[in-house]
């Protein structure tokens, strides 16, 4: 959903997010808590591994579709604040 579908675009001198939360299970793995990821990533299969640098792009995708929606919010000029994001995976 954009956020400029309901809020116009250039309306705030300042917009800020606290903390972008990543997509849980973006490929549907079943891979829910952070910790399942990690045997994943580290595994010498290269299947699980392709896998886990896909969802990290997913997951990076987000971020990035966050932050320019945030950035076409703000009046040329303002302030974008974004607090922290998650870590990669």
């Amino acid at each position: 959903l954009a956020l400029t579908s309901f809020v116009p675009t250039n309306s705030f001198d300042i917009v800020m997010t606290g903390y972008i939360d990543p997509i849980v299970d973006p490929l549907g793995l079943g891979l829910i808590e952070n910790w399942q990821h990690e045997p994943w990533c580290n595994s010498k299969n290269e299947s699980k591994q392709s896998l886990m640098k896909e969802e990290q792009k997913e997951i990076n995708a987000w971020f990035a579709l966050w932050a320019s929606q945030m950035i076409a919010l703000v009046k040329p000029g303002g302030i974008v604040i974004i607090e922290s994001i998650s870590q990669p995976r």
